[in-house]
C-alpha cells in the first residue's frame, strides 16, 4: 500500500497552516498541560470558545483557565480573525490573531447568573501589546456548562462577544 503524500496545495491551505502555526501549538500545549495538572490536583478549570464581533470583523476565541471558589479566574487565550473565501483569495488578512493572558474578577454572583469584569492582555501579531477591558454576564446552564454575553472595547470601538464555557470537573458550590 502506498502512503498518502501531502501535496503542495495541502501544505499551503489556510487550515493546514493555521493548525501548525506556533501560536496554536503553544495554546494547545498550555491547554493540555493545564488539563493534566488540574486532573492530578482536582483543581477547577474552564475551557471556552466563542465569537467576538469587532469593528473589523468577527473573531474566534479559544481559552483555558483556572477558576477559584469565589469565581476569580486566570488563564490563557488565543483569538483569531475569521476569514471568508474572498479574503483568502486576495491574501487580505486584517486584524489576524493575538494571544495572551486574561483575568476575571466577579462583580456580582448568584446561583444562575454571574457578572464579571475581564481584562485580556497579550501580543497581536507577535509585535504589539494589546489590553482589552470587558464586562461579561455568565448564565449557568448546569454545574459544568455556562454561556456568556459580553461587551468590550476593541480598536477604540465597542465589541460584543458570545462564548460557551465548559467546566470538565464538577464546579464547587457557591
Amino acid at each position: 500500500m502506498k502512503k498518502a503524500k501531502h501535496t503542495k496545495s495541502m501544505r499551503k491551505s489556510p487550515l493546514y497552516c493555521y493548525l501548525l502555526s506556533p501560536s496554536i501549538m503553544k495554546t494547545l500545549l498550555v491547554i493540555i498541560l493545564s488539563t493534566l495538572v488540574s486532573g492530578l490536583y482536582a483543581q477547577n478549570i474552564s475551557f471556552s470558545t466563542g465569537l467576538e464581533k469587532t469593528v473589523v470583523g468577527t473573531e474566534l476565541n479559544v481559552a483555558s483557565g483556572y477558576v477559584t471558589k469565589n469565581n476569580w479566574s486566570l488563564g490563557v487565550f488565543h483569538q483569531t480573525k475569521i476569514m471568508n473565501a474572498q479574503m483568502e483569495n486576495t491574501g487580505n488578512k486584517p486584524g489576524s490573531s493575538w494571544y495572551g493572558l486574561y483575568i476575571n474578577a466577579p462583580l456580582a454572583n448568584t446561583k444562575k447568573i454571574n457578572v464579571l469584569f475581564q481584562l485580556r492582555t497579550g501580543l497581536s501579531e507577535g509585535k504589539f501589546i494589546v489590553v482589552v477591558p470587558a464586562v461579561e454576564t455568565h448564565i449557568n446552564l448546569s454545574n459544568s456548562i455556562s454561556v456568556s454575553l459580553g461587551t468590550s472595547i476593541r480598536y477604540t470601538y465597542p465589541a460584543f462577544s458570545l462564548k460557551t464555557y465548559v467546566y470538565p470537573f464538577k464546579r464547587r458550590k457557591r
